[in-house]
């Protein structure tokens, strides 16, 4: 469990339509065994609140 208060979208329960997308540098979908940088977006529209700079 971790410890601390809870911040933003994390500060009461509740639920939270969510956006991901998943990336790779090359344009061809490759085996997990191939090293290449990869990302992970996650977009949640509708969160009140200030949003962080940039």
């Amino acid at each position: 469990m971790l410890a601390g208060p809870a911040q933003g979208l994390f500060a009461r329960a509740g639920n939270c339509p969510a956006t991901l997308r998943l990336s790779t540098t090359p344009g061809d979908i490759l085996p997990d065994n191939v090293s290449t940088p990869r990302g992970l977006v996650v977009k949640m529209p509708g969160v009140s609140g200030e949003r962080l700079p940039g």
